[in-house]
């Protein structure tokens, strides 16, 4: 499951990372995706993958979340935290 592609892409598996990477440009695509349909506050990233990767995931969503962003939206970094039990973005 999603623990053992952590755990590869934790010890450096080729395969691992790349199927980490795409997730992450998905994840990014479907950010900008919400933020324009719904402007949230918040987007919630939870779960033991994330857990176990965190700031190594999140930050390749969020510069894919920018790339895509237009003028109106801005991810602001001092808002970008995580707490125990999740990972926010901030909007």
């Amino acid at each position: 499951g999603s623990n053992e592609i952590a755990d590869h892409y934790q010890r450096g598996d080729a395969d691992a990372i790349q199927v980490v990477e795409r997730a992450a440009g998905f994840c990014g695509k479907a950010v900008f995706s919400i933020l324009n349909l719904f402007n949230p506050d918040i987007i919630v990233f939870g779960g033991g993958f994330v857990q176990q990767l965190g700031d190594r995931f999140l930050v390749p969503v969020r510069a894919e979340a920018r790339k895509c962003m237009n003028v109106v939206y801005s991810l602001d970094e001092t808002r970008y935290r995580s707490s125990s039990a999740s990972w926010t973005i901030r909007c």
